[in-house]
Order: C-alpha cells, then sequence, then structure tokens
C-alpha cells in the first residue's frame, strides 16, 4: 500500500488516499472496489480545485497528482472487468 503525500507550499496537504497495487485492486468486494472509486474521485475533484487556485508549488506535486490519476485509472479498469458501472459524482 502507498500512502501519497503532497505538499504545497506553505499549506502540508496530504491526499487522504491508500493507493493499492493492481493486485491488491483485484482482492477488494465490489463494495470495497465501489468505495475505494468514490474516494479517489472525490480527492481528485477536491486537487482539482485545490491547484486550480493555487498551481503545482513543485515537481513532486505533479508526481503525486500523476500517481494518484494512475491509481483512479486502475480502479475504473478493474471495475469495467467486473461489468461494475463505476458510481457516479456529478448529477
Amino acid at each position: 500500500m502507498l500512502l501519497v503525500f503532497c505538499t504545497a507550499g506553505f499549506a502540508g496537504f496530504l491526499y487522504n488516499v491508500s493507493v493499492l497495487d493492481k493486485a491488491a485492486i483485484g482482492k477488494l468486494t465490489d463494495e470495497k472496489l465501489a468505495d475505494a472509486y468514490i474516494d479517489v474521485e472525490i480527492e481528485l475533484k477536491a486537487v482539482q480545485a485545490f491547484h486550480e487556485a493555487a498551481g503545482f508549488s513543485n515537481a513532486r506535486d505533479y508526481e503525486s497528482y500523476k500517481a494518484l490519476l494512475r491509481y483512479r485509472f486502475d480502479l475504473l479498469e478493474e471495475l469495467r472487468q467486473r461489468k461494475i458501472e463505476p458510481p457516479q459524482l456529478d448529477p
């Protein structure tokens, strides 16, 4: 399990998502898989809003963001393999 950290200038800031590898994602129950997907979508929306206002302060912020995007992709891929419709956050 990997915890993605990010610092942004004066405001210390932690991505609140535990990033699992593909093997661990495959072992999640359908419910836990959907919950993990929802968590990463919420985190990405919050991070995007933050960075639109403040920008990425350094390369580590950028790399952490990319890792979170990759995790979302891996979750989405597993959802599709199980033929589970990804939860929608936008109305």
